[in-house]
This record gives structure tokens, C-alpha cells and sequence, in this order.
């Protein structure tokens, strides 16, 4: 989805229905694939595919517009980085935002005709994820720190340091977190 290729490969599809499923496996795959770098951000984009998807079969909406909704889709896929760096965020410390921006339990809903990814960025929680950025760029900095049990609980007491300052949560929750 993310070669050059893509768009005319899309355009050289017969009708809207395949450009549709051909882009809707593309993104699924995409998003699949990256969900482990920032999965608060994946996640949401995976549910608003979900969404168009739904809407698609329920024929709320028809192909040419599937696809057009999928294309935006596609420019947010492409646009994290871009993203990140418009808030002064690294990508880690952009991943750690959304991990930390989400309520505890909540239950995100998707707005009709909203941008796949629309958040009003908080400073407070910019600044104490810029921290745990430096935080495990401190720790990885460290020869086969990934294997290192003794550097693992070292960047994990840091890093819930900085997360008990931030808001109220038992042990479990900082864990989870």
C-alpha cells in the first residue's frame, strides 16, 4: 500500500467494487503489520476500516465511496511520522502518547466523516512521553539491553516513576500500561 505502484494499480482495476477489496486487504495488511509500533494509533485506523467496511456491506455507502473513505485512510496510514514530528514527538515517544492519551476502559467511538485520526495533543502528556522515550533510548543504548533481565526492571521502575506522577493506578494498571 505504501509503494509508488499502488495508485496505478488501483486505477487499473476494471470497477470500484475490486479497487475497493483491493485496497481494503492492502490497508488490513498494513495496519496488521504495524500494529505492535504504535497500536493505539493502528488501532484506530483499524476501526474506522471496520467501519467502511460495515457501512460497505450494509450498503450505506457504495464502492466509489468505500474507496474514496479507504484513500484517506491510506493518507493517515502514510502520515504518522509526519504526524509525530508536527508535535515534536519521535515515533516511540508518539506511540507512548496514544498509549497514555487512552482512558483506562474506555470505549472509543468513531466519528462519521472524521478524520481517521484526530487528537488534540495535551503538553502534559507530550512532556511525560518525550520522557519515556528518553527513558528507553537511556536503556537500549545498552549491548543486548532486549535480553538484559536486570536492564528490563531497571527501564520498568523508570518508567512507572514517571507514570505514578502522571495520574492514579495501582500496580496492575502501571504494569499493564
Amino acid at each position: 500500500i505504501l509503494d509508488r505502484d499502488f495508485d496505478a494499480k488501483i486505477a487499473g482495476l476494471p470497477h470500484d467494487e475490486a479497487r475497493a477489496s483491493l485496497m481494503e486487504h492492502a490497508i488490513r495488511a498494513q495496519l496488521k503489520e504495524r500494529l505492535a509500533e504504535n497500536p493505539a494509533f493502528y488501532e484506530r485506523l483499524s476501526e474506522t476500516l471496520q467501519r467502511i467496511i460495515q457501512e460497505l456491506r450494509d450498503r450505506l455507502i457504495d464502492a466509489a465511496e468505500a474507496c474514496r473513505q479507504m484513500t484517506a485512510l491510506r493518507g493517515e496510514l502514510r502520515r504518522e511520522v509526519a504526524i509525530a514530528e508536527e508535535q515534536g514527538l519521535t515515533p516511540v515517544a508518539f506511540a507512548v502518547y496514544g498509549l497514555l492519551a487512552e482512558e483506562p476502559g474506555a470505549d472509543r467511538k468513531v466519528a462519521e466523516d472524521a478524520a481517521p485520526y484526530v487528537v488534540r495533543f495535551d503538553e502534559g502528556l507530550k512532556a511525560v512521553a518525550r520522557q519515556v522515550d528518553d527513558v528507553i533510548r537511556r536503556h537500549r543504548s545498552i549491548v543486548d539491553w532486549h535480553l538484559n533481565n536486570d536492564v528490563q526492571r531497571e527501564m520498568r521502575r523508570d518508567i512507572k516513576r514517571l507514570l505514578r506522577g502522571m495520574r492514579e493506578a495501582d500496580e496492575t494498571e502501571l504494569d499493564e500500561l
